[in-house]
């Protein structure tokens, strides 16, 4: 039905190749038994179903890259021409004397197909021209052309493992519980010896010399050989030893050591793992580049894409669907809240924290994320911490101390200026009152001087003479005087 709905024009073959490898009539491997259980239609008749597979593949593309002039810029730029455009392109140059500066480049171009038996659903080109499929294991074996990772060398440990220890029980199932070997003149009631010797209470009675003359004894245990125990666990201890992951990472070290010893021992292991996380960090860089290509091209623009900052804080910003948004780089790096990311870092934190607040550097809502606690609990001191931030600061008995000092200090400081400001005003009126006075003093010298000539003009008009002036100087009216 799954068929019929995606790919209604699809007509299923009967009596076709399942679509994997060609039965040639040698051995079947026993991994692949699951694959011949179905007809070779790949349909099985328990289900119903018929077996999709989705291959995915890639084709080189020739294509020449020709240097150009922009008709409006008159700058020169690359352009792309397909091979078989090149030389049609090539031979039109040639008749107007113009050669083509080119350059001859390949690229790949992702395919995929859907396919059930011999019949082809479904053909076209991969999704962002890109392989979907990212594989997240560490190594890949050239010879079978597969990617595998921690779990394929440890299968030799293991069946060493099962084997021994089988082996071990056949050992200890097969050999004697009990039991007597006895001569026949040992006794003349065989059936009651056998019954009571295997009571725990009993009384065994035997014949007269049987037991100083050797005619029984129990039957002889054979010993489980000790090198048997050695390679089981030797088998259990390989399968640590071909991992890399030793007791101390898996924090199962049952002896004591000291903590640098153990973190030293774990660091060796991680350095050990170090392929498996760089295959961790591909797949993670590959799966981003894959699914922002499928959020740019399969999701509706504007809708708002919820961003969270660094610091927490988040907004909201609308989704555009640009192709040039894709030249990006994808960054993969430990998360600062991991357990062995956040334990290194505060301890490093311990002991920067007294230097830097002797430094003056305050100790901000950031700081919490490198801690090892709870994510409910930091959270709420961040939000705590941010909203004494918002408000207004009230200040310590000490900070208004030192606010009162340097009031009064300032206080103290104006009072000298307005003083001298004000000393420096009455210097010009103390030096216009001396002017004023000696100005007085001039004017009644002169009016004493006025009165005294006025007398003698009247006293010289009374006699008919002159005004005399002095020094010959002309006579003048006296208000020029």
């Amino acid at each position: 039905d799954e068929i019929e709905a995606k790919w209604p024009d699809a007509e299923l073959e009967s009596g076709t190749d399942w679509g994997g490898d060609s039965d040639d009539g040698g051995a079947h491997d026993q991994s692949m038994a699951w694959l011949y259980e179905k007809d070779a239609t790949g349909f099985d008749k328990k289900t119903g179903r018929h077996r999709v597979i989705h291959h995915q593949w890639f084709d080189l593309e020739t294509y020449h890259l020709v240097l150009d002039t922009d008709p409006m810029t008159g700058q020169p730029k690359m352009i792309e021409v397909k091979s078989e455009d090149f030389e049609k392109l090539q031979e039109r140059a040639a008749m107007v004397g113009m050669p083509l500066k080119a350059v001859k480049k390949q690229r790949k171009l992702y395919k995929q197909a859907f396919v059930t038996g011999n019949t082809v659903l479904e053909e076209g080109p991969c999704p962002c021209n890109r392989f979907t499929y990212h594989f997240i294991t560490a190594k890949r074996d050239r010879n079978k052309n597969t990617w595998f990772g921690v779990v394929r060398p440890m299968l030799d440990p293991q069946r060493w493992a099962n084997k021994f220890f089988s082996q071990l029980l056949h050992i200890i199932n097969t050999n004697a519980k009990g039991g007597l070997v006895i001569e026949e003149s040992a006794t003349d009631n065989h059936s009651k010896l056998k019954n009571d010797w295997a009571k725990a209470d009993s009384v065994v009675t035997v014949n007269d010399g049987a037991i100083s003359g050797g005619k029984l004894m129990p039957k002889p245990v054979a010993n489980v050989p000790p090198q048997i125990n050695d390679m089981l666990s030797f088998s259990i201890s390989s399968l640590r030893d071909v991992t890399g992951i030793n007791l101390e990472l898996l924090g199962m070290a049952d002896r004591q050591q000291a903590g640098i010893l153990e973190a030293q021992r774990k660091q060796a292991a991680m350095t050990v793992l170090a392929t498996l996380f760089d295959g961790l960090r591909r797949y993670r860089k590959e799966q981003g580049r894959t699914l922002a290509c499928f959020i740019r091209d399969y999701m509706s623009d504007g809708r708002l894409v919820r961003i969270v900052g660094g610091d927490g804080t988040e907004r909201y910003v609308p989704l555009i669907r640009d192709a040039l948004a894709m030249d990006v780089d994808v960054i993969v790096d430990e998360a600062p809240n991991t357990i062995n990311r956040k334990e290194q870092t505060f301890a490093v934190l311990m002991q920067l924290l007294p230097q830097l607040q002797n430094m003056g550097v305050p100790f901000n809502a950031q700081l919490l994320e490198y801690t090892p606690l709870p994510a409910a609990m930091v959270d709420k001191w961040r939000q705590i911490m941010d909203d004494q931030a918002k408000q207004p600061k009230q200040p310590s008995p000490q900070e208004l101390t030192a606010q009162a000092n340097v009031l009064k200090a300032q206080t103290g400081a104006q009072q000298a200026q307005n003083d001298m400001q004000l000393a420096q005003a009455r210097m010009p009126i103390e030096a216009q009152e001396l002017d004023v006075r000696r100005l007085e003093a001039q004017v009644a010298q002169l009016q004493a001087m006025v009165q005294g000539i006025l007398a003698q003009a009247q006293l010289a008009t009374v006699s008919g003479q002159g005004v005399p002036l002095g020094n010959g100087m002309p006579q003048m009216p006296l208000m020029q005087q």
